[in-house]
């Protein structure tokens, strides 16, 4: 997340409004900038097909830049998560329990959005790790806040099927069980808006 979409859930916004709304309102300005540029042209001779192209790229070009900087994945826009049939049961209500790898570059970045976000989140947001290596906690330990607790994960051999070999794994537990799962690219503001309180 960047800082006006974490700005906006601060403001006490939605994932999804904090996601959207700054594309909203860039081509809103966008669409005004290219008013006032259509007026002014307009009063010159020049060309319809070349004033229309200015305006029609002056129109999009604030959206197109934000676009490319924070892009929109099928994860922000859908709830790709799944279900898993599983009877562990979890030490704690609710949360989120991100299932990482030791030595995983993509279970390394998630903290950072999990930093960013945990305090949003419902109940307990907890990082388990698969391996036996206190080390390996460790390395995670110092990505994350202090809020988030890390450790070894427990049932590894029943919450391995729960990935589908996918990593990280963001499970969302309530009633000490898991109502539902999402893999590393399909966590977006969707699926946060769906367990946001």
């Amino acid at each position: 997340m960047n800082a006006l979409e974490l700005l906006l859930l601060k403001l006490g916004g939605s994932f999804l409004l904090a996601k959207f709304l700054p594309y909203f309102l860039l081509l809103l300005l966008g669409v005004g900038f290219a008013w006032v540029v259509f007026r002014k042209l307009q009063r010159r001779n020049a060309k319809r097909w070349l004033n229309l192209s200015i305006v029609f790229l002056l129109a999009l070009m604030p959206f197109s830049l934000y676009f490319a900087a924070f892009p929109i994945f099928q994860g922000d826009l859908l709830s790709m998560g799944y279900s898993p049939k599983s009877n562990l049961k979890f030490p704690f209500e609710t949360g989120v329990v991100v299932v990482a790898l030791p030595g995983c570059k993509y279970c390394s970045e998630s903290t950072k959005l999990m930093n960013q976000i945990h305090q949003k989140l419902p109940g307990k947001t907890q990082y388990w790790v698969l391996g036996t290596d206190s080390l390996d906690v460790l390395a995670y330990d110092k990505l994350l806040s202090e809020e988030i607790f890390c450790r070894s994960a427990m049932h590894q051999k029943e919450l391995l099927p729960v990935t589908e070999g996918s990593f990280p794994t963001f499970l969302w537990i309530k009633n000490y069980r898991i109502e539902k799962a999402w893999h590393n690219n399909d966590f977006g503001a969707s699926a946060m808006q769906e367990i946001q309180p």
